[in-house]
């Protein structure tokens, strides 16, 4: 997200003849205006300039910001410095979202899941991007939202589903944080289950795809265990992409996204295999098979959710 730099400058009188907007091309002010006669009228002069680039003055001390403000101001003609009495430096490294291509439809809509809660603000849907004439242009979208469903409650159905190519894009990055979560999950079992448990290696993944397909596992034990973990990796890829769907969908992140998929998935994965055959009903199992099964899955959900954090920074839908 880009930064925003600003200076906020009060003088002992006003450094313009009226309020406005002005422009310093070619110095370190983007745009600045005189606020002493409309925003703070009790301040004798007052100047909010905001700052380019920003990036370079983010770190900046205020007194090196200040010196910079004063030789640029000059430079168009304003001799400030023996008119400022006090200034304040407000920065901010994460103030606007990225202008770059794809990025508005991942922002959220007015409208919302949560009753009662419509939301406004530059930062949301809206065609002027994170600007004052997008807040104002939110607001009225914000505005349509609640009259709509004040004529009618169910209104408010339909306005908060996920776009299809969000959907799509969600799954696609679930699906490859599912891989990477597969592949911490079998690294779990090999460094830390197994070996406690004394457990062999599973052929639940052929076993699942002989039941839905016609496909016979070869006999070679060596292309058998490369088919078993193609599937296995497979399966996780699916896993993913659930939790692509699920956690864009509830907007949720973190660990509790992992927690809340794995409650919703591990249920129809444990009871969906047993119908296929691939293993007994979950509630037949022995004490240490159930545990085995949960803190694997339980591992899948956990290093999926923060592999999908990580593909989805700052462009997930709702956010």
């Amino acid at each position: 997200m880009p930064s925003a730099a600003t200076i906020q400058i009060e003088l002992s009188r006003p450094a313009y003849p009226i309020d406005r907007t002005i422009f310093g091309p070619g110095t370190v002010l983007a745009s600045f205006g005189e606020q002493s006669r409309t925003t703070f009228k009790h301040a004798s002069g007052r100047l909010s300039i905001i700052l380019t680039p920003p990036d370079g003055f983010v770190g900046m001390e205020p007194q090196q910001v200040f010196d910079a403000v004063m030789h640029d101001a000059a430079k168009i003609g304003f001799d400030l410095r023996p008119l400022v009495t006090d200034y304040r430096v407000i920065n901010e490294p994460n103030q606007f979202y990225a202008l770059s291509p794809g990025q508005n439809p991942l922002r959220p809509d007015q409208a919302t899941p949560v009753p009662g809660l419509t939301l406004a603000g530059g930062y949301t849907k809206q065609p002027w991007v994170d600007t004052m004439e997008g807040a104002t242009v939110s607001g009225h979208k914000a505005a349509d939202v609640l009259l709509r469903e004040a004529k009618d409650p169910k209104a408010k159905d339909g306005h908060d589903k996920m776009p299809a190519h969000l959907l799509a894009a969600s799954a696609a990055r679930g699906a490859v944080a599912g891989l990477a979560g597969t592949a911490v999950m079998t690294a779990f079992q090999r460094a830390v289950e197994m070996p406690l448990t004394g457990r062999a290696g599973s052929e639940e993944p052929l076993r699942v795809v002989k039941q839905l397909t016609p496909f016979s596992p070869p006999r070679n034990p060596r292309r058998r265990r490369a088919v078993n973990y193609v599937v296995h990796f497979g399966i996780g890829a699916a896993w993913g992409a659930a939790h692509g769907l699920l956690a864009s969908r509830w907007n949720s992140r973190g660990f509790a996204s992992g927690v809340k998929v794995f409650a919703v998935l591990w249920p129809g994965d444990a009871v969906g295999n047993a119908a296929l055959g691939v293993h007994d009903w979950p509630w037949r199992w022995s004490p240490r098979d159930a545990a085995v099964d949960v803190a694997d899955k339980f591992v899948l959900a956990a290093a999926t959710a923060v592999a999908f954090d990580r593909l989805r920074t700052g462009a997930s839908w709702g956010r």
